[in-house]
């Protein structure tokens, strides 16, 4: 019923994002992923679950000709796994640096939590060797196509 509340068909594959859009997570890098795989799966949705502003979120999506395919919405923090719960896949990215290398993602339990591999980058604490090793995810470290 939320799926299609959103304007998501039953067909389609759900890429989720859950979360804050500060300048520590890279918008512009996860949109240009997204568009990458709606290359190999044209039914592919982006879900963005967050409270943060999205000017920059659909400035982007406008320049990459795929804001159709990106649904932004917001929610209290207890719903997000009813948001979550009919992903295919998760995304999200974050800036490396001293202060990527010293965080552990909360975002990354709750996915995993609810079962749902992730995409991500790599020198973000030990998310690649915890995805890694238990075949729970893709980790990209050059952020080609």
């Amino acid at each position: 019923m939320l799926k299609s509340e959103l304007g998501i068909d039953t067909d389609s594959s759900v890429v989720s994002y859950a979360g804050s859009l500060g300048t520590q997570y890279m918008i512009n890098e996860m949109l240009q992923c997204f568009a990458n795989i709606l290359k190999r799966k044209s039914n592919a949705i982006f879900l963005i679950v967050t409270h943060s502003d999205t000017s920059q979120v659909k400035e982007i999506t406008n320049a990459l000709d795929i804001l159709d395919q990106v649904k932004l919405t917001a929610t209290i923090y207890s719903e997000i796994p009813a948001f979550l719960v009919f992903a295919d896949v998760a995304l999200y990215f974050i800036c490396e640096g001293k202060s990527g290398k010293a965080v552990s993602p909360a975002k990354q339990a709750e996915f995993l939590s609810l079962g749902i591999p992730i995409i991500t980058n790599s020198g973000i604490g030990d998310s690649s060797e915890d995805l890694e090793q238990n075949k729970a995810g893709i980790v990209n470290n050059d952020f080609n196509e």
